[in-house]
């Protein structure tokens, strides 16, 4: 085995290849020079081919490229034992390099013949210009096609653009031309019960007369009017707000209407629980204003206790009542703590709520229990300066309603309650001294 590599790698007692050249040294370097330019050429030739498909990874047939390289490499190693052999007659190796290089050639110019014919098949120059301007064609027409959409959009904006609630378009004889699928399923109908038909709006009979004169106001000096009225929603009234708009044609007719609404149920109840509440306080001041506006706010909301707290000398941890609803008459004031309670929560902090269940997460709190509470729900209050200065609060024995939001009416009164306290109208001797102890009242019972 060893004499095989030996021989392969030795001399095997050849005579170099520049003897036949007589070692003349002008032909012997020519051979030599020659051979080596040409070497350095086929070995950066396939350098550029390896950086031409590196950038170009859309290249079809990226593959034939990277075998032109091996090719070319295996040529260029040729020429190298050219000059090697002119010294070192290690021609057993000179020809296992041929031998590869003339595999490597073969299997090049075979796999390059199904290549040409698949590259003949590309489209040639003239042929993508073509395309290209098919293409610019196809493009114009997709651009008019998008501006036609777009056209058609800013029609459909037109209709939405105050509302996209409950929407309808009508003629002027009241024909529905169109109905969304909100306005149905608000009020329990279908487009087809709908859409071709006489608009007859489902309005609450004592608001019809006020509608029908704002509808007969619009004009196109006023094509545009807001209008809140009663509409009955089944067996139930609902207030709802809409935006009417009157639409005309390119010559100035008046052609359709729109009207875009919104269900503001809601805010009516709550502005009417909110003037419940102010006619309530109207007249009340001092601690009958903090007495009067607990009863109105428990009666507003329908629940039956509410009480408005004080911290005692600023400490978050004690508070006192300044009044307490219990359902038919008030509470006497005291003094109490709040941790364990759910007032920890409020004080000093935002606005919290327990909508049912607060017993179990307030389990120390045994008032809870026996007063049967369920629900709680309180916003802290602060001074001027930023400083907590107590709480407004509500609480009951069954679950709070979820239909009705609550947390503006508590915001409202908050700023009003504030705004006394800054001016010292809340504040008219009901400081109770404070008993180093409470026999008969323990912590859990003085809130």
């Amino acid at each position: 085995m060893l004499d095989v590599i030996g021989n392969f790698f030795g001399s095997g007692g050849f005579i170099p290849h520049g003897h036949c050249y007589l070692w003349q040294p002008e032909l012997v370097w020519l051979h030599v020079v020659s051979d080596s330019l040409i070497a350095l050429a086929y070995y950066s030739i396939p350098v550029t081919l390896l950086y031409f498909v590196s950038k170009r990874q859309d290249l079809p047939f990226d593959w034939i490229f990277l075998l032109f390289g091996m090719f070319i490499v295996a040529c260029g190693t040729t020429h190298i034992m050219d000059v090697w052999t002119l010294w070192h007659p290690t021609y057993w190796l000179s020809g296992t390099i041929k031998l590869i290089t003339a595999c490597v050639s073969l299997y090049t110019a075979a796999m390059l013949v199904p290549v040409v014919s698949k590259a003949l098949t590309l489209p040639s120059p003239e042929q993508l210009e073509a395309a290209n301007r098919n293409l610019e064609q196809e493009i114009t027409e997709r651009q008019q096609a998008e501006t036609a959409l777009r056209q058609s959009e800013a029609r459909y904006r037109a209709i939405v653009e105050d509302q996209t609630e409950l929407i309808i378009r009508y003629l002027p004889d009241s024909t529905t031309l169109f109905v969304n699928g909100a306005f149905c399923r608000y009020f329990g109908l279908t487009q087809d019960e709908m859409v071709g038909k006489s608009f007859e709006p489902r309005i609450y009979a004592d608001d019809r007369e006020k509608v029908a004169q704002q509808i007969q106001s619009m004009s196109s000096e006023n094509p545009t009017i807001t209008v809140e009225n009663r509409v009955l929603v089944g067996e139930e009234i609902h207030w709802t707000q809409w935006n009417n708009r009157m639409i005309f044609d390119s010559q100035g007719r008046f052609v359709e209407c729109q009207g875009v609404g919104r269900d503001i149920t809601e805010r009516k109840h709550r502005e009417a629980m909110l003037q419940s509440i102010v006619e309530g306080v109207a007249a009340a001041t001092g601690k009958n204003f903090c007495r009067c506006l607990v009863r109105e706010l428990a009666n507003a909301m329908q629940v039956r206790f509410a009480f408005i707290a004080e911290l005692v000398d600023g400490d978050r941890d004690r508070a006192r009542l300044l009044a307490l609803w219990t359902g038919t008459d008030y509470s006497e004031t005291f003094e109490y703590e709040t941790q364990g309670t759910p007032c920890e929560h409020v004080v000093g902090r935002e606005l919290a709520i327990f909508p049912s269940n607060v017993q179990a997460c307030f389990p120390d709190d045994l008032w809870l229990k026996e007063a049967g509470i369920e629900s709680y729900l309180a916003i802290p209050l602060f001074s001027a300066t930023g400083a907590a200065l107590g709480h407004l609060g509500v609480m009951h024995n069954q679950p709070l309603r979820p239909e009705i939001s609550t947390e503006p009416i508590l915001k409202i009164l908050r700023l009003v309650l504030e705004l006394n306290w800054s001016a010292n109208k809340l504040r008219n001797s009901y400081r109770l001294p404070m008993p180093k102890c409470w026999p008969c009242l323990p912590r859990w019972t003085i809130w």
